[in-house]
């Protein structure tokens, strides 16, 4: 008895295909009468057309003047950080994400009108699906952009967001080389200011003492040592000026640490004496007069070189911040499309109907099953199978 209830509620493939071609008619009717009205409906919906712009990102090392007068890798990285040649493609891309960017756009083409919203938030979740922003491989990032029922619009856009990209950029740069400028401003004054007073110390000294000249291997280690102790107060001043605007992990930062820290401990052996070093004279052998003449002759030298180098770098930290040049490279500027993005009108009405005519299956196969223990009661499988093949005829498909 169980075994015979089972028969009868099981649905077979020849059952759902007999539940189908039962309502195959209403199935197709339905889904054309559906697809139709979908179809109606996709032509009433605004057409949306994209265009997009393409940005090159210039190459580090072309930090020009300041990088030529430097001849360091320090004041080399800062030359490049200073034109925009080091600049990295996170970056861009963080200013093409910003609010500040987005929200120019925002009153620029008065998006408010486009999204009918007058919340700034709601209107800048919607320009994220307008506005897109693809860093290639090749160094090159691609700016999409967006806009209903015209095109030329949805050019203008994009080429408005390469503008503001540039204007922004060079905006921080800018900000970033007047900082830096002050900090080498005021590093140079203070330069000058201790060299005018060791000086005159020196002066006082000679005529002090009558202090005039040393031996030649004495004048030799002097200046060695100034030499040495020049460059490690030059590379103290580029170390901080690096710190001061790059971030600390950054490589030419911890490359510029470890020059100032050998630079320090040549210094040490100038110093005290050590190996490699047998032909300069430490200072501590010295006499106290001879070796007071050195310090003061010394200090003279150093401050002379910090002057020295600090000159032209104040100079071309002026003309950093003064300077308006574009900082992007436009490959291809954008333009209005031929061709609307979307709606995909016909992929729209194919879905539906192929949606429509899904659930109207289903649902003659839910209704047979609930019906099946009456028909398979009336009807063979034989004859079920007679009547699919009969109704898949195309001179049937619609009776």
């Amino acid at each position: 008895m169980s075994d015979n209830n089972h028969t009868l509620n099981a649905m077979t493939w020849i059952d759902v295909l007999y539940a189908i071609m039962q309502w195959k008619r209403r199935i197709i009717l339905t889904s054309i009468a559906v697809s139709s009205c979908v179809a109606l409906y996709t032509l009433t919906l605004s057409k949306t057309y994209e265009s997009s712009a393409v940005v090159l990102i210039p190459e580090r090392g072309t930090g020009g003047l300041l990088e030529s007068i430097s001849g360091s890798a320090g004041l080399s990285a800062l030359a490049g950080s200073l034109s925009g040649g080091s600049t990295s493609n996170q970056r861009y891309m963080a200013i093409l994400n910003s609010r500040r960017l987005r929200e120019s756009l925002i009153i620029k083409f008065d998006l408010r009108e486009q999204y009918k919203d007058t919340d700034v938030v709601n209107i800048l979740k919607n320009l994220e699906d307008d506005l897109k922003v693809e860093q290639t491989k090749q160094g090159t990032i691609i700016i999409r952009t967006r806009f209903a029922k015209d095109p030329q619009i949805a050019a203008d856009i994009a080429n408005y967001t390469v503008k503001k990209l540039d204007e922004i950029n060079r905006e921080l740069l800018t900000d970033q080389a007047r900082a830096t400028r002050k900090f080498i401003e005021t590093r140079y004054g203070d330069a000058k200011e201790e060299l005018r007073k060791v000086e005159d110390s020196l002066n006082f000294f000679q005529k002090k003492f009558g202090v005039i000249s040393i031996a030649d291997q004495t004048k030799a280690s002097i200046e060695a040592a100034a030499e040495v102790e020049a460059r490690t107060s030059v590379a103290e001043s580029e170390y901080n000026i690096l710190k001061y605007t790059l971030s600390a992990s950054h490589p030419d930062v911890e490359r510029m640490g470890m020059k100032v820290a050998e630079l320090k401990k040549l210094q040490t052996q100038l110093e005290f004496g050590g190996k490699n070093h047998s032909i300069f004279i430490p200072f501590k052998s010295t006499a106290d007069i001879g070796l007071e003449y050195v310090r003061l002759y010394r200090q003279v030298q150093i401050y002379g070189k910090i002057v020295e180098f600090l000159i032209p770098q104040v100079e071309q930290a002026k003309i950093q911040e003064a300077r308006d040049t574009p900082t992007i490279i436009v490959l291809d500027n954008a333009g209005p499309a031929p061709h609307p993005y979307g709606p995909r009108k016909t992929l729209i009405t194919l879905i539906t109907a192929m949606l429509t005519m899904s659930l109207l299956s289903s649902v003659a196969v839910v209704r047979a099953y609930w019906q099946k223990n009456q028909i398979t009661k009336t009807i063979e499988n034989n004859d079920k199978l007679k009547f699919v093949f009969d109704s898949i005829k195309l001179k049937n498909i619609l009776k």
